[in-house]
């Protein structure tokens, strides 16, 4: 979807057509949150059928897989909104908030959630780590948009 939307982003900005761009932005958010609480239901309710695409259902590893997918599918939309909101900002030249985002959602975030939740909540904490690094880094985001937009 970031793909997708980023010619356009960008051609709209370059040429100064603000409605275009914002409209764009827009059908991004929306689509990716759309996509997001679809792709979170399939890995809540179906989990047995996702994990069955890789693994033999009966074994050990799909239903540790099978027990965790709801757990992992919390951070879904927020995964797929921020990797949209690191595109709309490459699209508008703003690059330091784009690798800065892509930085906590990468490592900032995600390496010390990853250490620190399992010791916490145990095997949950596993699955819980990448929902959290993106919760964090939306939060991240939606601090800078409203700062920026304070302005």
């Amino acid at each position: 979807m970031a793909q997708s939307a980023q010619p356009i982003i960008s051609y709209n900005y370059g040429i100064s057509r603000w409605d275009y761009v914002a409209k764009a932005r827009r059908l991004l958010i929306a689509t990716s949150m759309l996509c997001g609480i679809a792709v979170t239901a399939l890995f809540i309710f179906v989990p047995h059928l996702l994990v069955g695409l890789f693994l033999n259902p009966d074994s050990t590893a799909a239903r540790i897989a099978q027990d965790g997918f709801p757990y992992y599918a919390v951070g879904i939309p927020f995964f797929i909104l921020n990797v949209a909101i690191v595109g709309y900002c490459q699209s508008i030249e703003r690059m330091k908030a784009a690798m800065t985002f892509v930085f906590l959602r990468g490592i900032g975030l995600l390496i010390p959630v990853f250490i620190l939740l399992p010791l916490l909540l145990g095997t949950e904490g596993i699955w819980l780590s990448m929902p959290l690094a993106e919760i964090l880094t939306s939060a991240a985001i939606s601090s800078w948009w409203f700062y920026a937009h304070k302005k």
